[in-house]
């Protein structure tokens, strides 16, 4: 078997610490995907272990061990990666060069994010794996100018477009159904991401016949020529920078639903964010902005819903996305999963309410039924508020409250034109 030859050119060498068995692992893992015309990339965590200095040695394992959970998560089927060295990580995809430079940039920025707080285009240090002929495989040092230009995906102002679009709307259209104009962009790992905004009613389940008390921005995002609707789950299955992109523009969405009814003309607005983004520098900063862009009139109205807690989530950093909502917003909860790990981190965190996602849930009234008690029964010792999100229709609301569940949502236009026919019964 031919080595791989690792190539270092004049401007920007990368490595000269090579031995045989780093070789062998290159090789055998790179060359597949290249003679398949897919993207091999080796990040360097250089940066990393330079900004934390004397702590690097007690650090280096932590790093590793949020690296291999953040690709556990995010992850396409046919993706691998391996550990080269201490401060090298090789990734590999069927989905070509720019994507497995994309996903290794983003990566990167998310990991100097989450250790360091904050990073550079000093910071950047990726090689793309090329082959050289005769079975090896050679390293091919990037800048940071070429890493940028090559991989990071352009700004999406067809989402602004988009989100706009709303701002400029007949003023009978206050609380529209949905934001009904999608809008695509470039994802950061080079996939074609589409996204529409939908406006679903949230009810109070104590009141009568279910009096609307607020409205939950939910996105819907779809990748086109792929894997199509993602689900209510898709923040696992996109880039960071994506995942900001749209929570960013969610907070926008919810801005201009504040301007256009006063807070005595309507209810709370639920705004989902992404815990990884709260908790990150760099996604703090974003949501500060946004919510300052709000302001003091708008936060009156808005409940922030932290979601991507899991069993594993360190408590710490719940506390922190919880601490940052409640300067911001009237109240905060938390999407939880049915799982006692998750509950654990829960209770030691005590949100003042959990919801639920129930967009996976059974379809069978009784099954239904059965699942959302199994949620409130282990939600409802952390708090008193337990919500039911994203019902396919009323009479599911129903059984919501049959429960015990305190307000839940429904999707799409049921919650309407049921509300319609329940007037003109009871008329």
């Amino acid at each position: 078997m031919s080595h791989a030859e690792i190539h270092q050119p004049t401007q920007t060498p990368w490595r000269t610490d090579d031995d045989a068995s780093r070789r062998d692992m290159l090789e055998r893992l790179a060359l597949d995907r290249l003679v398949q015309g897919g993207g091999v990339v080796v990040v360097g965590l250089d940066a990393v272990r330079d900004r934390l200095g004397a702590r690097w040695p007690a650090k280096r394992e932590l790093v590793w061990e949020w690296i291999d959970r953040r690709l556990e998560r995010q992850a396409h089927p046919a993706d691998t990666h391996a550990r080269l060295s201490d401060v090298e990580l090789l990734l590999a995809t069927n989905d070509g060069p720019r994507a497995a430079l994309g996903r290794g940039l983003e990566l990167l920025q998310a990991l100097l994010d989450f250790f360091v707080g904050e990073h550079g285009p000093d910071d950047l240090r990726i090689a793309k794996a090329v082959s050289a002929g005769r079975g090896a495989v050679a390293l091919e040092a990037m800048s940071a100018a070429g890493i940028l230009s090559a991989a990071q995906a352009p700004d999406g102002p067809t989402l602004q477009t988009a989100v706009h679009a709303l701002e400029s709307a007949p003023v009978a259209a206050a609380a529209p159904a949905s934001l009904s104009k999608s809008a695509s962009f470039l994802s950061a790992d080079g996939r074609q991401i589409e996204v529409r905004f939908e406006f679903d009613p949230v009810f109070n389940l104590g009141v009568g016949n279910y009096a609307a008390a607020a409205t939950a921005i939910r996105p819907v995002v779809w990748e086109r020529g792929g894997r199509g609707d993602l689900g209510s789950n898709w923040r696992p299955e996109l880039p960071f920078a994506d995942v900001l992109r749209i929570d960013k523009a969610m907070l926008e969405v919810a801005r201009i639903l504040c301007a256009r009814t006063s807070t005595g003309q309507a209810g709370a607005i639920i705004v989902p964010l992404s815990l990884d983004v709260l908790v990150s520098a760099r996604g703090a900063a974003a949501m500060m902005q946004g919510f300052a862009a709000i302001g003091h009139a708008g936060a009156a109205r808005l409940v922030g819903e932290i979601v991507g807690v899991d069993h594993g989530t360190p408590p710490g950093h719940l506390d922190e996305a919880m601490a940052l909502l409640k300067r911001h917003c009237k109240a905060v909860l938390v999407r939880a999963g049915a799982n006692r790990g998750c509950m654990e981190v829960l209770k030691t965190c005590r949100p003042q309410a959990i919801s639920l996602d129930c967009e996976g849930l059974p379809s069978d009234p009784q099954a239904l039924m059965t699942a959302m008690f199994a949620f409130f029964k282990s939600a409802r010792p952390i708090c008193r508020r337990v919500m039911m999100l994203g019902l396919p229709n009323m009479e599911a609301c129903r059984l919501a409250a049959a429960v015990g569940a305190t307000q839940a949502s429904v999707r799409g236009d049921a919650a309407p034109q049921e509300q319609e026919q329940q007037r003109e019964q009871a008329a």
